[in-house]
């Protein structure tokens, strides 16, 4: 092997090498960066979908109080369920079932402290639509223990409103968890009480929520209506500017009310500049490759003469590339190992950033970087080997 490799060498450019070997390294790490900046970055913004981008639209039918008043509300029926189903930006639909039972809600600060009262509502969604994580959300029927999820901008307007006017403390959304909240339930000549507790608070969906377990059942136990329309869709849409899908809405008469559209659209313009970018650097590494692959073809175009007295002296084809192939393989590694070295320190500067404005950012991104570095790796080694070998294949004949 060494003393094919002295044979071999001479025509070989260092600069050559070093040119394409820069040139491959900022290409890779380029796509490692976009790919860390998927990873860390836009589940930030698409909360519990993650990667897979969705966003949210609530949409309702115009109403006028006249009609309100008179019973004839607009809901939506199965045929305009079913039309909204087609449309290609719309991946699932969802109704809001409303609550057709009286609820009346206490609240008693503190042991024998001031006791708050109100009556409320409320309303459910199928579970996939909700944004909140937790292992409480969910109701057995029988059971006494009832979560509720509540807007967070409920949570601002008792902090920064009600609190400083009524000299009242101040609380955190761990806090309010805390709470035991006593909910009464009338209807059918039927009471009964649940101790309601808050098991989250969310940015999507402006109503209070109780699981869609319990209110299939206390509409069928305490309402009005067992099973009562749905005033209110939400859509989880995969392109929230898709025009195609405006025209449709706007066609219908529909009323938009964007759920967690100002984060949908930031991530899906986050996500297509983060393509942009990935795209510009797979082109710079097909140019690096291109130019270490003319590299190699003009190396073996010098040495042809050489290759075939090897050839003729019995030396198989893979014997003769194999100086070839372990300098491609060199290389590769090398440069997969610098551009894995750049990117984490990237990731570690918009990282710290990151960080001061959310909690629990950046995990496994070693894993992540690891990954698409050994993907792009193992594809360039495929390509090298199979023209290296070729050209000296094709020596051979």
């Amino acid at each position: 092997m060494r003393l094919l490799w002295k044979l071999l060498r001479r025509h070989l450019s260092i600069w050559q090498i070093a040119g394409f070997s820069l040139a491959n390294v900022f290409g890779l790490a380029v796509i490692l960066v976009s790919a860390l900046m998927w990873h860390d970055v836009l589940p930030l913004f698409d909360g519990r979908d993650a990667l897979a981008g969705d966003s949210y639209v609530v949409i309702s039918k115009p109403f006028d109080t006249v009609s309100s008043a008179l019973g004839n509300d607009k809901v939506f029926t199965g045929e305009d369920v079913r039309g909204l189903e087609q449309q290609d930006a719309v991946k699932a639909v969802g109704k809001f079932t409303p609550s057709t039972y009286e609820v009346y809600a206490r609240i008693t600060l503190g042991n024998g402290g001031m006791q708050m009262a109100t009556d409320m509502f409320f309303e459910s969604v199928p579970d996939g639509f909700v944004d909140v994580e937790s292992a409480q959300w969910r109701f057995v029927q029988g059971g006494k223990y009832l979560p509720i999820i509540l807007p967070r901008n409920y949570l601002d307007l008792y902090n920064f409103g009600f609190a400083p006017a009524k000299g009242m403390p101040k609380v955190s959304p761990d806090v309010a968890g805390m709470l035991n909240i006593t909910i009464e339930v009338n209807g059918r000549g039927r009471s009964d009480e649940y101790l309601g507790f808050i098991a989250g608070f969310s940015d999507r969906l402006n109503t209070i929520l109780v699981p869609q377990s319990f209110m299939d059942f206390a509409n069928a136990a305490y309402g009005s209506a067992a099973h009562p329309a749905a005033s209110r869709l939400i859509l989880q849409v995969s392109d929230p500017s898709d025009e195609a899908l405006a025209l449709y809405i706007k066609d219908k008469g529909y009323t938009v009310s964007d759920g967690d559209d100002d984060s949908g659209r930031l991530a899906f313009f986050l996500r297509v500049v983060l393509w942009a970018v990935m795209s510009v650097g797979v082109f710079i590494c097909g140019l690096a490759f291109l130019l270490f692959v003319l590299s190699i073809y003009l190396l073996l175009e010098k040495n042809v003469t050489k290759l075939e007295n090897l050839l003729l002296l019995g030396y198989s084809p893979a014997r003769v590339a194999s100086p070839y192939l372990l300098l491609a393989s060199f290389l590769g590694l090398l440069q997969a190992g610098c551009a894995i070295l750049i990117a984490m320190a990237v990731r570690r500067i918009y990282l710290d950033e990151l960080r001061q404005m959310f909690e629990g950012v950046g995990s496994d991104g070693a894993c992540v970087a690891g990954g698409v570095a050994c993907g792009l790796l193992l594809l360039q080694l495929l390509l090298d080997w199979a023209v290296i070998m070729a050209k000296v294949r094709n020596i051979a004949r």
